[in-house]
């Protein structure tokens, strides 16, 4: 069995625009995504500040700056199509990654075992409606 470890998100999507899909149909690989959450952007963190003691204070993977007002406009629209289908935006972005066949697994990083938990009922929910997954790609 192969494998492919892309970093793939809403906000990163690279094995789409880089082609990597199709490959992975073709050949019969299978994607183990990491940062499912683009480092805590794709949660309710960071929608109105940097709480204290937030990764972004001290990570060398996650700036300060990342945290725009453009990024919160986005993480803001892409909370509220979490919350009418019931479910976080942590959980929304989970199902979104995992929707895709080419997506065997995702590697979730979690700071707590609810947090964990909490991630992990994302599944749960339906999968993502076409119209979900147009709004989403509009954000």
């Amino acid at each position: 069995m192969l494998l492919h470890q892309p970093r793939y998100s809403i906000f990163d999507r690279t094995p789409e625009t880089g082609g990597l899909l199709d490959p992975a149909d073709d050949d019969g690989f299978g994607l183990v995504v990491y940062s499912p959450l683009a480092q805590g952007l794709l949660t309710d963190k960071y929608l109105d500040t940097i709480p204290a003691g937030a990764r972004a204070q001290n990570s060398t993977f996650l700036s300060p700056d990342a945290i725009t007002e453009e990024y919160r406009q986005r993480a803001r629209a892409l909370n509220k199509i979490a919350a009418e289908g019931g479910q976080s935006l942590a959980q929304l972005a989970l199902q979104w990654v995992l929707r895709k066949p080419q997506v065997t697994s995702a590697i979730l990083g979690a700071s707590s075992p609810a947090q964990l938990g909490h991630n992990v009922q994302a599944l749960d929910f339906p999968p993502l409606t076409a119209e979900e997954i147009a709004l989403i790609d509009g954000v």
